[in-house]
């Protein structure tokens, strides 16, 4: 029986947590405190199955805006230091090359 690889986006989202246990910091003097975050998309486990990659666009003043992530295990995720909320897309890689994109906004 042929089962479609297509993914339905439209149960799965961007979301974001603080990483526990991981005081804030500051990276200049004067500077914000930044905390450590962990970025990760949540769906069905038969919809993130059909994913081999994730790849998230952050804010335009992280030097490193593009992020791929392949861990399925860990829900696709990648781990930031920021001090502030912003949009995000990313965009999902499916195992037969076909890409979708989401879009969320961070907040932790």
């Amino acid at each position: 029986m042929y089962k479609s690889l297509a993914v339905d986006t439209s149960n799965i989202r961007i979301l974001a947590e603080k990483v526990a246990g991981i005081p804030p910091k500051k990276f200049r003097e004067g500077g914000k405190e930044h905390y450590r975050v962990r970025i990760y998309i949540e769906g069905s486990a038969d919809e993130l199955n059909k994913l081999t990659a994730v790849k998230y666009q952050l804010h335009p003043s992280f030097r490193k805006r593009e992020r791929l992530s392949v861990s399925r295990e860990r829900s696709f995720e990648t781990v930031i230091w920021t001090w502030g909320y912003f949009p995000v897309a990313a965009t999902l890689i499916s195992k037969d090359g076909t890409e979708n994109e989401i879009e969320g906004y961070l907040k932790f």
